[in-house]
């Protein structure tokens, strides 16, 4: 796993991992980790989710299709649009192709941008509107 880290002049630092749905992995304070990350984050693309301070777009939860006797997970459809999507738990950012915009660095303090788009099948699945964040 790929992660760019950033610290200021103090000492606190953080690390991204744009690849984890851009990610914010670590954040040190005064030398302590407030984050936690699993031991396995990272090492397993189902462990997604497993610390660190995901982003979690466009819902955050879990969608269920309730439109029948059973409820249904990952499921949900949308009033005047034909046929069923699905929405992993947390959303779309495991499929997210983030580019990095911008990077402003100074002694106490560090701006990060990216722009993230995702892939056309992916929408088609999953979310049948123009999506970009």
């Amino acid at each position: 796993m790929d992660s760019q880290s950033y610290c200021i002049a103090n000492g606190d630092s953080f690390e991204i991992a744009p690849e984890m749905g851009c990610n914010v992995i670590s954040w040190v304070v005064d030398g302590k980790e407030v984050f936690y990350r699993h031991p396995d984050f990272g090492s397993d693309p189902a462990k997604f989710y497993y610390g660190g301070n995901p982003v979690l777009y466009p819902c955050v939860g879990r969608t269920w299709d309730r439109s029948g006797s059973t409820p249904r997970f990952g499921v949900y459809r949308i009033h005047g649009i034909d046929g069923e999507l699905t929405m992993p738990l947390h959303g779309l950012m495991r499929s997210a192709e983030p580019s990095l915009t911008a990077v402003e660095a100074g002694p106490c303090k560090v701006l990060v941008e990216y722009e993230v788009t995702f892939p056309k099948a992916v929408l088609d699945e999953a979310y049948p509107f123009d999506l970009s964040l």
